[in-house]
């Protein structure tokens, strides 16, 4: 029984002991309502990472948002993130645009 409780903490907390295999981006908005820690980051309609950290940046007055990305997620220096509403009951998500790789 224990096990299996151990099992679903991992698999359904998001729970890691040996590295979780992403990296952190950070997106600043205007407002950021809505918003929860753990919500998903999705780019073309899949998920690809979760919604860390939310704060303040009071010299800017911008709220900050950190982006767990998955590690094999490329997003470039031109990405656009936005805040968007997913199905009836408005849970809210951070959708990316990834943006190009320019080649000079």
């Amino acid at each position: 029984g224990l096990v299996c409780v151990a099992y679903m903490t991992v698999t359904l907390g998001d729970v890691s002991f040996f590295g979780d295999g992403s990296y952190v981006l950070h997106a600043r908005f205007t407002t950021v309502s809505g918003l929860r820690e753990g919500n998903s980051v999705r780019m073309f309609g899949l998920d690809i990472g979760r919604i860390g950290k939310l704060g303040l940046d009071q010299k800017d007055q911008l709220a900050n948002v950190e982006l767990k990305l998955n590690k094999d997620v490329k997003v470039y220096g031109d990405a656009v993130a936005s805040i968007k509403s997913a199905g009836l009951i408005g849970d809210r998500f951070i959708s990316i645009d990834p943006g190009e790789l320019r080649k000079f």
